[in-house]
């Protein structure tokens, strides 16, 4: 990050992962550097009623030497209880991406934690982490937690984790938070710890926020610390753009940052500008139809365009991804198939969501037989050549739609037809009145 452009040795990574069934899974993976590489191999197998088990090998070469890693694991999810185990063997030139030469990997590594979750009382959780280090005393971190809901007063969160070892620690915290109304809410939390090498050290922070809704919209943010350090921010999005500005107090000493993020996409051979786009992405067109809201798995992410497309910028790789559009913004002479959508892309790519919604280009108008009655109410009158039939009201009215420059049309009753011409010129008048017209050529 000091100089631009400048990232030292390249790196590539490959991750190749398959379901062979509904029970495995087994991915392979490499990652090779200029002086480094490694490779290994996991699978996952599915016990019914009982949990997942897991397990992998790999083998790296550096400048160091060669190094091995073994792990196995066994995690079961469930409403009431959960639990995970896991533990990991690495010999002393094992090597991967972000590994620091001066410290070699733990020689072993074991894991365990636990979960309850009950219906009135709160969810439990405790977890154990230990790691027996290559050169170094071991470290144990044991940790336990309690979360409870307090109804309209929000959610309390007690936590406390002990360190064992050369630096060992205790840490209590506690967070309470409560919900102020929509994307808004208030926090405090309070941490103390207590440690042989650093001494008692205590903290409090207030946290009042809102955060910046999915769609068009802003956010901010205020933390202030018991120490006196305060932290603020105000953030706002459109569909081009997100634009933050922050500010803090510390210690006498003061930071101001603003930014300024958005991203460019191509689909179906147009261009869009839009927010940041770090994932899969789509397009919503209600093609000529501006001024649209539209929703993603029910949260407003935008307005269509002048052409009727609005970009999604955040959608869910390989899922469903509900997209609908407001029925309300639609005028009176459009012709709706369908609201809603489902989408699924694939990981950072794009998907189309055209919604079947078009122009009505219908009318209004009374239709006479050649005695001067009007057609009779419960006739039904069809474009020639069109399955579509439209009913006739009281004094030969009828409302037709998708009606072209020029017309032919039928009129059907008791066994009884007549034919007449129409001509049609779309306008802006979302329900058109064009007249009376005569229906010819009556056959019994």
């Amino acid at each position: 990050g000091i100089n631009s452009n400048d990232y030292g040795d390249w790196a590539a990574a490959a991750t190749y992962r398959k379901g062979f069934s509904d029970r495995f899974t087994g991915e392979v993976h490499v990652e090779m550097q200029a002086r480094q590489k490694a490779a290994g191999f996991s699978g996952l197998f599915l016990v019914p009623q009982a949990g997942l088990f897991n397990a992998t090998l790999a083998a790296s070469q550096s400048q160091d030497g060669k190094g091995k890693l073994a792990a196995l694991g066994f995690e079961r999810q469930s409403q009431g209880l959960s639990f995970a185990l896991r533990s990991q063997w690495t010999s002393r030139g094992f090597a991967q991406f972000g590994s620091d030469a001066s410290l070699p990997p733990p020689a072993r590594q074991f894991s365990a934690s636990a979960g309850y979750a009950t219906k009135s009382m709160g969810s439990f959780g405790l977890s154990y982490l230990r790691q027996n280090l290559q050169d170094q005393s071991s470290i144990g971190i044991t940790g336990a937690s309690y979360s409870v809901s307090l109804q309209r007063y929000g959610t309390l969160t007690v936590s406390l984790i002990g360190t064992s070892g050369a630096d060992s620690s205790t840490q209590l915290g506690m967070i309470w938070t409560m919900p102020l109304g929509p994307n808004q809410g208030v926090s405090v939390a309070r941490n103390q710890s207590r440690s042989n090498t650093q001494g008692n050290t205590q903290d409090m922070v207030t946290t009042y926020q809102k955060s910046t809704p999915a769609g068009v919209g802003s956010g901010y943010q205020l933390e202030v610390h018991d120490s006196g350090d305060t932290r603020g921010g105000y953030s706002y999005q459109n569909n081009v753009g997100s634009y933050s500005l922050d500010a803090a107090s510390s210690g006498g000493e003061s930071a101001l940052r603003a930014s300024v993020r958005g991203g460019v996409t191509l689909l179906g051979g147009q261009t869009y500008f839009s927010r940041w786009v770090d994932d899969s992405f789509g397009v919503a067109r209600v093609a000529g139809f501006p001024n649209v809201r539209v929703y993603a798995d029910n949260q407003l992410v935008g307005l269509t365009n002048a052409a009727g497309d609005a970009i999604l910028p955040r959608l869910r790789p390989y899922e469903s991804n509900r997209i609908r559009i407001d029925a309300r913004d639609l005028p009176l002479n459009a012709q709706v198939d369908g609201l809603s959508l489902e989408a699924v892309p694939y990981f950072r790519s794009g998907v189309l969501a055209e919604f079947p919604v078009r122009p009505a280009f219908g009318a209004l108008f009374k239709v006479m037989l050649d005695n001067g009655q009007p057609l009779p109410a419960g006739s039904t009158v069809e474009l020639r050549g069109s399955q579509t039939r439209f009913p006739v009201a009281h004094d030969g009215e009828v409302y037709v739609t998708g009606l072209a420059a020029r017309n032919q049309l039928v009129a059907r009753w008791k066994g009884q037809a007549c034919d007449f011409d129409l001509t049609f010129e779309p306008g802006n008048d979302p329900l058109p009145d064009l007249g009376q017209f005569i229906c010819k050529g009556i056959t019994p």
